[in-house]
C-alpha cells in the first residue's frame, strides 16, 4: 500500500441518508480521520439459533480495519440513526462492553432527538 492513498471496500453503497448520518456521527464522535459506509446484506445471509424471537431476527454489524481506518456496516434492514450511533461507538471505543456501547447509544440517542 503507497502511503496517502486510502483503501476503499468494494461494493460499499451509501444511499444519501446513509451517508448523512454516518459523516454527522463521525464528525461528532471525532473519527474524521475513518473511513465508514454501509453495505446491505440479505437476511438470508443471517444465520439465528431456533429460540431467537422473528423481531429480534436482523442483523446490524461493523467491520473495523484499525490499520486502514476503514469500517463497512453490514445491514439487513433499513439503517437508523441509532444503529449507525451504536456502530461508530464500537470503532471509538474499542475495548467497551457490550453494555457499555449500549448505555453509551441510548444517551446519545436521547440528547439528539431532544435537540440538546
Amino acid at each position: 500500500r503507497r502511503q496517502g492513498l486510502r483503501y476503499r471496500p468494494k461494493l460499499c453503497i451509501k444511499t444519501k441518508k446513509d451517508k448523512d448520518m454516518i459523516e454527522k456521527w463521525k464528525a461528532l464522535l471525532g473519527l474524521g480521520d475513518w473511513f465508514f459506509c454501509a453495505r446491505e446484506i440479505l437476511p438470508e445471509q443471517v444465520v439465528y439459533d431456533d429460540d431467537c424471537l422473528q423481531r429480534d431476527r436482523y442483523f446490524i454489524g461493523i467491520k473495523i480495519d484499525t490499520t486502514d481506518k476503514v469500517g463497512v456496516i453490514y445491514h439487513d434492514r433499513i439503517l437508523t440513526e441509532q444503529d449507525v450511533i451504536h456502530e461508530l461507538l464500537h470503532v471509538k471505543f474499542p475495548d467497551n462492553s457490550e453494555q457499555w456501547i449500549n448505555e453509551a447509544e441510548s444517551l446519545l440517542t436521547l440528547v439528539q432527538s431532544n435537540g440538546i
